[in-house]
Formats: structure tokens, C-alpha cells, sequence
């Protein structure tokens, strides 16, 4: 290893990219896009939906890599999509540090007409516990958790 790499690698931060997915129109994507830090700091970033019409109830696994991340905490942002909903039922999320996953979701509650329009759905703290690279991917395909994928329902479900 050359001088210049011994003086560079203490110095190696991750980069952190997130992935938008789009159906139709409706945008689930996690903000901000693009991070770099360092080991031993912390983070939080935002899955948003945008765009959405008739949202009944949504579940987002959002994935990572679990060497150079893993997760804090997990909460509701200040401006959900739900809020002013009378009754929202939230989901306890589920995080596996070693597969690298959050798994959350809420949902309406009785006969009622989804919500149209653009908001936060969580948030999730991070911290960065090893060198290297890290993208966070809304899994829409099931790969992780038995076949478990991103969902969003209209009141029909």
C-alpha cells in the first residue's frame, strides 16, 4: 500500500444513494438522495410518498447494506401523509440490522376515502458503523423477508 492510500483510508466516508421507485405517477423515494459521512456518525433521511390518489394504507421495506449501516430509530414524520386522519392504525416496524431492512406501514381505520396529495410516510435514523458504500432501495420485488414488498392500497384494498 502506497503513502498516499495509508493517509486517504482513515479518512474513507460512505456514500449513501437512495433509489425513487415510480408506478403510475405515484413517487416513494427517500430524501435526502445523496449522503456521505463518516464512521461513527449519525443520519436520518425521510421515505416520502409524492404524487399518491386514494391512499388507504401503505407498507415500504426500505433496504441496506447492514456492514456499513445500521438502524437507531424508526418514527413517523412530522408532516404524514395521514395526518388529520381520525383513526390511523401504524404498524411496529421491524428492523434487521443483519439482513439490512426496515419494514413499516400504516393504514386507515373504518369506511373511509383515502388520501390523495404528497407527504412523509417514517423516517429512520442511522448510524455508520463501517467503511464503504450503501444504497437505500425501496424493495418492490420481495427479495428480503419471505416475499415481504413494498405496498400501497386504496380503500378496496
Amino acid at each position: 500500500m502506497n503513502l498516499l492510500s495509508l493517509l486517504i483510508l482513515p479518512l474513507l466516508m460512505f456514500l449513501l444513494i437512495s433509489v425513487p421507485v415510480r408506478a403510475q405517477g405515484v413517487v416513494l423515494s427517500v430524501e435526502p438522495q445523496y449522503n456521505y459521512y463518516g464512521v461513527g456518525e449519525n443520519f436520518t433521511v425521510e421515505v416520502r410518498i409524492d404524487n399518491v390518489q386514494n391512499l388507504y394504507a401503505w407498507m415500504v421495506l426500505l433496504t441496506f447494506n447492514s456492514s456499513v449501516l445500521n438502524v437507531l430509530n424508526v418514527s413517523y414524520t412530522p408532516d404524514n401523509i395521514f395526518d388529520g386522519n381520525v383513526t390511523v392504525i401504524v404498524v411496529t416496524p421491524v428492523v434487521d440490522n443483519v439482513a439490512g431492512y426496515v419494514d413499516d406501514g400504516a393504514c386507515l381505520l373504518g369506511n373511509v376515502a383515502g388520501v390523495s396529495g404528497s407527504g412523509g410516510l417514517f423516517q429512520v435514523t442511522f448510524a455508520v458503523v463501517g467503511h464503504g458504500e450503501s444504497t437505500l432501495k425501496i424493495d418492490t420485488e420481495g427479495i428480503l423477508s419471505g416475499g415481504i414488498v413494498s405496498l400501497l392500497l386504496d380503500p378496496s384494498i
